[in-house]
């Protein structure tokens, strides 16, 4: 059966704005990665400045006010890649409004 305006306008839509949170999703990883490097490097020197104070009786802070405030890395563990948005693109769309298609609106880039 052949789709109507309406349905046309929402695969449309919809693989642009998937198009879109796949580009942002990428972009996301490629900063985790940096993050989870950063604070690795931020680990090793906090593990050298904990070893300078048992050693010679200093007091080294052994974390910056930025990864204190930050916190650990569990908020990182918890990011997931959310695959139930790229499977709404090949869902069936209800034939609603009478199959015309919506008005353009900005939000779409229309």
């Amino acid at each position: 059966m052949a789709l109507t305006a309406y349905q046309k306008q929402y695969k449309r839509r919809a693989t642009k704005a998937l198009a879109l949170y796949t580009k942002a999703r990428k972009q996301v990883r490629a900063l985790v990665g940096q993050l989870k490097a950063a604070e690795l490097g931020n680990a090793a020197a906090a593990a050298r400045a904990a070893r300078l104070n048992a050693l010679y009786g200093t007091a080294l802070p052994t974390a910056t006010d930025l990864m204190v405030d930050f916190g650990t890395s569990e908020t990182l563990a918890n990011l997931t890649i959310n695959k139930e948005a790229d499977a709404l693109l090949y869902a069936d769309v209800a034939d609603a409004n009478g199959g015309a298609a919506l008005p353009t609106e900005a939000a779409f880039g229309e």
